[in-house]
């Protein structure tokens, strides 16, 4: 058994997704800015970015894949998604060791 950590955070805007069938982190947000050509997806540092057009604003969604890590959600392979808020978030994520790395998610 490895590490694990406690953070507290406050998602003002967006929504943020453990998505541990795909081994991914995903945060997205919509707004008047575009971030990229729309419909056009791109890497960047290591992240897909995607931007598409909803009439005069932009839903941008970035995305990290972690081929290497096997992510869970309370210890199981589902996705947990956390919208906007006012209160704030507490993240624990702990490294359970293993073959392929688990690195366990668990949103309060």
């Amino acid at each position: 058994m490895g590490n694990k950590r406690k953070i507290e955070f406050n998602l003002k805007k967006g929504e943020f997704e453990v998505n541990a069938i795909n081994d991914s982190l995903i945060f997205s947000i919509e707004g008047k800015f575009m971030y990229s050509q729309p419909g056009q997806p791109y890497e960047e540092a290591g992240l897909s970015v995607l931007t598409e057009e909803m009439g005069d604003e932009y839903y941008v969604k970035l995305e990290k894949t972690y081929d290497n890590l096997n992510l869970t959600y309370l210890s199981k392979d589902e996705n947990k998604k956390v919208l906007k808020g006012t209160t704030p978030y507490t993240l624990f994520i702990t490294n359970k060791g293993g073959t392929k790395t688990n690195i366990d998610f668990e949103i309060n």
